[in-house]
């Protein structure tokens, strides 16, 4: 029996708190990925983007760095100040949760707020920083995004073709265009995504990141034909590459083939077992099939290794206690979010969901 069926909107919050744990360890197993295909530090990396950074940004309130942000500031500026724990994981939650944002905000009044890795991870900030006139686009490329306070005319499309000149290779070039038009979906500029990938996809169609960016374009106007097509092309390309495996997850979440979209899952941890941000995604898809016995036992692999490396832990347990609710095991589940609770580093946001969901599992299972 399900003890407790969490909303789907609630379990997000947890995951974004989870995303602190995450990471140090998600720049530096992109970079390495990256290396063993010879892709050059400028296409690899965020370089590009840290260079549009000055010491200036560092003072008064500093920047706002998302979670995938945090990991490459740690690996390529090592001597930049860093905020304490609980800080970090605040910024890193609050890319999901703009409310935490303006609270972060309103102390530190941030020079900018930069962005990086997967778009879904920072969408809802993103919404935020366009609609509250405040922010502006100040820079955009393949790796992320930079906004500033100061009004002007801010980023357009066509100054990505600034960026020409940093890459040695045609094929170089193509990879930026084709994952910089993923970050401009992001942005709500459709039209500019389309153009870019379908250059990308022109200029290297031997490339699988062109047509895995092309299909995350696809998908992100549900012509789910398209994306499928161009998802299978880049995995065709090349069997082991994340992007498109994880477009053609999309593909089979829209169709409503969890059980597909689970089997792809288990190929991109089969790929990458050591990577925590991979694994994560696969316990919320085993979740999502009902697969509770394999979402707790990924988890508690997660805890275990985020233990023995000193990483917070307690993201982890939330999502933990809410697995061992769903297979009915109330007792495990408590434990779960007690030890949750018992860390002082947990955000407002996180410990009032913990305590309120693990006194709804007391009162249903009688405990």
């Amino acid at each position: 029996m399900n003890l407790f069926p969490i909303p789907a909107r609630s379990r997000v919050l947890i995951w974004w708190g989870v995303l602190f744990c995450l990471a140090a360890s998600a720049g530096v197993l992109g970079y390495r990925h990256h290396a063993r295909n010879a892709w050059s530090p400028a296409l690899a990396t965020p370089e590009l983007l840290l260079q549009t950074l000055g010491e200036g940004d560092l003072e008064g309130g500093g920047l706002y760095l998302n979670a995938s942000a945090q990991g490459w500031v740690s690996k390529l500026r090592p001597r930049w100040p860093k905020p304490d724990p609980v800080r970090l994981r605040e910024m890193a939650q609050a890319a999901e949760e703009p409310p935490i944002f303006r609270r972060l905000d309103r102390e530190s009044r941030f020079r900018g707020v930069v962005l990086m890795g997967d778009p879904s991870e920072y969408r809802e900030l993103v919404k935020h920083l366009r609609g509250s006139g405040d922010w502006r686009l100040e820079y955009l490329d393949h790796m992320g995004l930079v906004f500033r306070r100061e009004q002007g005319k801010g980023w357009k499309p066509v100054n990505l073709e600034r960026l020409r000149g940093s890459f040695g290779a045609d094929w170089e070039w193509a990879v930026c265009m084709g994952q910089a038009g993923q970050k401009m979906l992001a942005m709500g500029m459709r039209e500019a995504a389309g153009d870019w990938t379908r250059r990308a996809v022109e200029a290297a169609p031997g490339k699988a990141a062109v047509h895995a960016a092309r299909a995350h374009y696809w998908a992100a106007c549900s012509r789910w034909d398209e994306a499928r097509a161009e998802a299978l092309r880049a995995v065709e390309l090349e069997t082991d590459n994340l992007s498109g495996l994880s477009a053609l997850v999309q593909v089979h979440m829209a169709g409503n083939r969890f059980e597909e979209a689970y089997r792809v899952s288990k190929r991109l941890v089969e790929l990458r077992p050591e990577d925590p941000a991979l694994l994560f995604h696969h316990a919320k898809m085993a979740h999502q099939v009902h697969a509770y016995g394999s979402e707790v036992e990924v988890l508690e692999r997660l805890v275990r290794r985020a233990e023995a490396e000193g990483r917070p832990v307690s993201g982890y347990r939330i999502y933990l206690g809410q697995a061992y609710a769903a297979q009915g095991a109330a007792v495990p589940a408590v434990e779960a979010f007690e030890k949750a609770l018992a860390d002082p580093g947990l955000s407002p946001e996180q410990r009032q969901f913990a305590r309120e969901t693990m006194e709804r599992i007391r009162k249903r299972a009688g405990l």
